[in-house]
């Protein structure tokens, strides 16, 4: 019985790690999202003005790139919430679940 109770204790540690640096990378994933986004406005809107020449459309054009980055920087922490967090946190419950019915047997 108390190896069964450590193999839990090690898969709740493990779950435990999983959902905090699932969770870092998700916020600084929309961190760095939010950071992009504003760089491709400061582009667009500071040097787009200049479109006539060609220092504009080169600015234009990587505000363009930067604003594609940001919405898949976006969808990238979406994913790691939906796919590795919120799994592993059900995971977890669970693993607490066995372990407060181990400790009343």
């Amino acid at each position: 019985m108390a190896k069964g109770m450590k193999d839990v204790r090690g898969m709740q540690k493990c779950y435990e790690g999983l959902v905090r640096v699932s969770s870092e990378v998700s916020k600084h994933a929309d961190d760095l999202s939010t950071a992009v986004e504003k760089m491709a406005s400061c582009f667009t809107m500071t040097f787009g003005i200049l479109e006539d020449r060609e220092i504009g459309k080169i600015y234009k054009l990587a505000g363009e790139v930067q604003f594609e980055i940001s919405k898949a920087l976006e969808i990238y922490a979406s994913h790691v919430t939906q796919t590795v967090t919120e799994p592993t946190e059900s995971l977890l419950s669970e693993v607490q679940h066995v372990m407060e019915t181990k400790k009343g047997v």
